[in-house]
């Protein structure tokens, strides 16, 4: 008999708007398999990716004391491998944010269902 150890995936959700972080990790938090971090900045996203292991960032691009781009840039020279969800209402900064390393980018306002779907994807999750 074999078994399968089944691991959750992790997901650090970085924005600075309490309301639409909340939302994303209420519409996330239905899907089986996954834990939520949250941070309000990309410092504080940073200390939670060097204490815990984050499968999947989701970050908005214009935040204070350290914007997204930042973040993604920190990121991707510390984690090459990780996977990356820009999300951001300046179009501008959605084509950087994929220049530097994102890999899918989503515009305000977005569909949280096509986020779920992209996040299920992205973590080979049913």
């Amino acid at each position: 008999m074999s078994s399968k150890i089944f691991m959750k995936k992790n997901i650090l959700i970085i924005d600075d708007d309490d309301d639409l972080r909340s939302m994303l990790e209420e519409q996330l938090s239905f899907v089986p398999g996954i834990h939520i971090f949250e941070a309000k900045n990309g410092i504080s996203g940073m200390d939670i990716l060097s204490q815990s292991k984050v499968d999947l960032l989701m970050t908005d691009l214009l935040m204070p004391h350290q914007d997204g781009i930042d973040t993604i840039l920190e990121v991707k020279k510390m984690y090459p491998r990780m996977k990356i969800i820009a999300i951001s209402g300046s179009q501008d900064g959605l084509n950087k944010a994929k220049v530097f390393g994102a890999d899918k980018v989503f515009s305000k306002p977005f569909d949280v269902e096509e986020i779920e779907l992209v996040v299920k994807k992205m973590l080979d999750l049913k």
